[in-house]
């Protein structure tokens, strides 16, 4: 992400939370299954890969407002959420190799 201006782990996780929370507003809002798609595929080839995974992630949290009160107490569960999608790629990886 330095390719873009992202020098740090907090500014990439923060952008792509509002990344992921605009898609989540687009389709909340109006716009059409296809902009939404577009949107997604959009932040997907601007290196934002993890982005489908961040958006399950916020509409559950979204969800569970008795759960989670703050969205600081949601931190835990897009860690999780990131290193999930990590260790996926590492297996995907690891698996194109063997073959």
């Amino acid at each position: 992400m330095d390719w873009q201006a992202y020098k740090n782990a907090t500014t990439v996780l923060n952008e792509s939370i509002v990344r992921a929370s605009v898609i989540i507003y687009m389709e909340e809002n109006g716009f059409t299954a296809e902009q939404v798609k577009n949107e997604m595929y959009d932040q997907l080839g601007r290196g934002f890969h993890w982005i489908p995974e961040l958006v399950s992630a916020l509409k559950e949290y979204t969800h569970q407002r008795d759960k989670y009160p703050t969205f600081n107490d949601f931190y835990p569960e897009i860690a999780k959420t990131l290193g999930s999608y990590v260790e996926k790629e590492h297996q995907r990886i690891d698996a194109a190799l063997r073959k």
